[in-house]
């Protein structure tokens, strides 16, 4: 077998974190189980990760802020339908696409201060742009407000996709919450 690059090596253990939070809660993950399932060392992991919470902060990076940093480049683009509508599906669909290492990161803050800063301020980060790029699409309710509920709409798919509520369609409530949002908000 060829030996793996370190980037390779680093991907690979971050793919094996994601799939067993599918399965696991952080928690219960070690880092044994990791280096068993790469099919490498625990010296060769301790060379990449000295603990599992580097591992949660590398997780953050590569799932949340690439979800952030998709959505801001796509509100940024003038060339792209930068509705209401558009925008409500856009961050919908964004964050239930992510939302078992979500969920996961959202346990994990609890016992960890650094995470739950990092996600606070993401979050905020966030809230802000949406509310940035909808203060002028919307009356009635201030864009700030209007940032977080689509982020509570979101958390609330969330726990129903992980509790398993197969009469919910998380893809048709993003649908029609698109569409009622431009409804309800939109400037007429």
């Amino acid at each position: 077998m060829a030996k793996r690059n370190n980037i390779d090596t680093k991907e690979a253990i971050l793919n094996c974190l994601e799939n067993e939070l599918e399965h696991s809660s952080f928690s219960a993950i070690t880092l044994s189980d990791i280096s068993k399932k790469v099919n490498i060392s625990q010296g060769t992991l301790y060379y990449y990760y000295k603990s599992k919470d580097q591992m949660i902060m590398d997780i953050v990076k590569r799932t949340v802020y690439s979800s952030f940093s998709d959505f801001e480049e796509w509100i940024t683009n003038e060339e792209k339908d930068r509705s209401l509508h558009r925008i409500v599906k856009f961050v919908l669909q964004a964050m239930t696409k992510i939302f078992t290492i979500r969920l996961s990161l959202m346990e994990e803050s609890a016992n960890n201060e650094e995470l739950r800063l990092q996600l606070n301020n993401l979050y905020n980060s966030y809230f802000d742009l949406i509310s940035k790029y909808t203060a002028d699409k919307i009356e009635g309710v201030d864009s700030k407000y209007f940032a977080e509920l689509l982020s509570f709409v979101s958390d609330g798919l969330l726990i129903q996709k992980k509790i398993g509520n197969d009469k919910v369609n998380i893809d048709a409530i993003i649908d029609y919450s698109s569409q009622q949002f431009e409804i309800w908000f939109a400037k007429k």
